[in-house]
């Protein structure tokens, strides 16, 4: 058997070479009858797949070249390539299986012996290497030619998998199904139309599910993308038009969430061959039910048309009439900002205007509305007051509309001052170019950056605390660092105010140039023992002294006796006066302080030995047996009079609530809870 299956693979290498290359010499004609035996044997030798493969090859071979008798050939050529191409997944057996796709049209889909083979095509539906390549697409649009009731069997599978499919494969689903529509006639065309357009629309309409209604859209997608190619804006017309207007009109509010969006996709909805007054009428109908729809009682109505109302003006505002386009812009920017109701509804605008601005024809009148929007940077969600800021991104970047009068300056540095850092990060990157500009001289860069902090010192610590991430090179930095470093000392001309701001500036920008890693010396080389401890003597208030302290604490250690000395006596104080623990911030910065540079053993056995020593007083109990009356009197005597001992217990009692305190502060923080333990 071996010799024999070894002479048939080089029967077959002898055919496929003579064949493709040595063709005065090899008659076809005279070789049918060898390579028909060797078809015939197709199936029977599954023990060899690479004599399977070869004989396939073969046949596939003689019907591209056209012999004659290559009709012959493919009974069990073409099932066994199919399967192959369904098994291996790769897309060279896809393109063979559609080098030869018109000899499937030899079969008759009607006869039961042949229901294997459907079955093959069938699955190409869901197998991913025809989804992907583009000739296995074109294949499976060829296959919707080949027989109505096949057509029937594919849109069955194709619609099991619609609700489940990814992007790409429901864009590969519209691809398909437009090149079968466009190649389809008669009887399949109809059966096209009927039995997956048609579901298609309604399920886009209908579906109560938002993914299966996104999904239907999807796929219907391949189609309106191709809505200029004869024909197409017609047939999408018929189908849609009968349901789509009476669906936005309906009392469920999912239903008309689905057709506005249909509606958007679609929009202009027209027919080509009507007149230009019955046109006009139609678009006219739409501006009416969408303008309806921007009111509409249900949030996620007015959501989803706010943001598409803002994507037909960016996509058509040259062929919109302008009375269309200002009664939309005047609903979107007058009534829906005061929704209170739906913050979802408040974001569509910001984010649909933001759209709006990429069209250079909306400047003009968005110039004038704008500043109507800005109340909204004040909205309660943190998701609007977001957006808002990425609206004023999106202005800064345009020369006619100056953000600075869409929103004031005020209130951006109240926000940038007192919101989240990720509404801070976004107001930084936006006043970047004003208070401390790259391109301009250093010296210049750094006085913008200094008025800033003086007009908020707040709002100017936390632009100096995210200029680095959004994109201010560390060298630049480095020098404001410097240049507020020396605004801060007591022989400058700023009152206690500005050099409060100043101090918290310096702090976060040299933790921002620590966190750099590289810059981590530089720092530390230039915020000296004695500098520290100047700007530590004229900080006022103990959220400064806390700052400069950490800011100490995550520089490299070195030997400062002046500020080790602070620290301590810092510690001291707040174990020994209930009164001082009101500083928590600061003497949080001081453990990280001793944590970072050394002593935290010594600090922590002080902390236990006093806690240990007030254990040790309170564990002596009073005899059993003492009466109520001893102890009452007992009490009096204590109110008329303190003796050393009472003294003592009052002094150990507040030791060990100042040491009680910085434990549990300790095991808040991390880095100090795994060294106290």
């Amino acid at each position: 058997r071996q010799r024999v299956m070894a002479g048939l693979r080089g029967c077959v290498l002898l055919l496929q070479a003579g064949l493709s290359q040595c063709k005065k010499f090899f008659h076809p004609a005279r070789l049918l009858p060898v390579v028909q035996g060797l078809h015939e044997k197709l199936v029977v030798l599954e023990d060899d797949p690479e004599l399977q493969d070869a004989i396939s090859e073969l046949c596939e071979l003689w019907w591209r070249e056209g012999f004659d008798g290559k009709e012959s050939l493919i009974a069990q050529s073409l099932p066994f390539l199919m399967s192959r191409s369904l098994t291996s997944n790769r897309k060279v057996d896809v393109h063979r299986v559609y080098a030869v796709r018109e000899a499937f049209f030899l079969f008759d889909f009607l006869d039961g012996s042949i229901e294997d083979l459907r079955h093959l095509l069938i699955r190409s539906v869901v197998t991913p290497a025809f989804l992907r390549s583009a000739e296995g697409r074109r294949f499976i649009s060829f296959l919707f030619g080949l027989n109505p009731q096949l057509v029937k069997e594919l849109n069955a599978l194709m619609h099991s998998q619609i609700p489940f499919g990814r992007k790409s494969i429901l864009e590969a689903y519209g691809d398909i199904l437009y090149r079968a529509w466009k190649g389809a006639a008669g009887e399949i065309l109809v059966e096209i139309e009927k039995s997956c357009l048609q579901v298609l629309v309604e399920g886009a309409i209908y579906a109560a599910s938002k993914t299966l209604s996104s999904a239907c859209r999807k796929v219907l997608e391949g189609f309106i993308s191709q809505r200029a190619e004869a024909g197409v804006e017609g047939m999408l017309f018929r189908l849609q038009e009968p349901l789509l207007f009476r669906s936005l009109q309906v009392a469920n509010s999912n239903v008309r969430r689905n057709a506005i969006l249909l509606l958007i996709d679609m929009f202009p909805l027209q027919h080509p061959e009507a007149s230009k007054e019955e046109k006009e009428a139609l678009i006219e109908r739409q501006f009416a039910l969408i303008e309806k729809l921007l009111l509409d009682p249900c949030p996620d109505v007015r959501s989803v048309t706010v943001e598409g109302a803002c994507r037909i003006l960016r996509l058509f505002w040259e062929i919109i009439p302008a009375a269309n386009t200002a009664k939309l812009l005047t609903k979107i920017v007058n009534d829906i900002p005061s929704d209170q109701s739906s913050s979802s509804a408040r974001l569509a605008v910001l984010e649909g205007v933001t759209y709006l601005l990429e069209n250079p024809h909306s400047h003009d009148i968005l110039k004038i509305l704008l500043p109507r929007l800005s109340p909204m940077l004040n909205d309660p969600a943190v998701t609007v007051r977001t957006a808002a800021v990425d609206l004023l991104l999106a202005v800064k970047g345009i020369r006619g509309i100056p953000f600075h009068k869409v929103a004031r300056l005020d209130s951006l540095l109240s926000m940038l001052a007192d919101d989240c850092d990720t509404v801070a990060r976004r107001l930084t990157r936006l006043l970047i170019p004003s208070y401390f500009p790259t391109k301009a001289r250093i010296v210049e860069a750094c006085n913008r950056c200094c008025t800033l902090i003086k007009r908020s010192p707040s709002a100017g610590a936390r632009f100096c605390s995210y200029a680095s991430a959004e994109g201010v090179p560390a060298e630049s930095l480095f020098e404001l660092l410097k240049f507020l470093c020396g605004l801060a000392l007591p022989d400058s001309e700023l009152d206690q105010e500005h050099r409060e701001g100043v101090l918290l500036a310096v702090s976060e920008l040299g933790m921002s140039l620590v966190s750099l890693g590289q810059w981590k010396i530089a720092v530390g080389s230039h915020l000296t023992g004695q500098l520290l401890m100047s700007l530590l003597g004229v900080a006022a208030t103990s959220q400064t002294r806390s700052s400069i302290v950490r800011l100490a604490s995550s520089l490299p250690a070195k030997d400062i006796p002046e500020l080790a000395k602070y620290c301590g006596d810092l510690v001291i104080t707040s174990a020994k006066d209930l009164t001082v623990l009101d500083s928590s911030n600061e003497i949080r910065a001081v453990n990280s302080f001793v944590l970072s540079w050394g002593g935290f053993e010594d600090l922590a056995g002080s902390l236990v030995d006093k806690l240990a020593r007030f254990r040790e007083n309170t564990s002596l109990q009073e005899k059993p047996g003492s009466s109520r009356r001893n102890a009452k009197a007992k009490a009096s005597r204590v109110k008329t009079r303190s003796s050393p001992r009472q003294k003592n217990c009052d002094t150990l009692f507040t030791a060990a609530v100042g040491a009680a305190w910085h434990v549990q502060i300790f095991l808040a923080e991390s880095d100090t809870r795994k060294a106290l333990l």
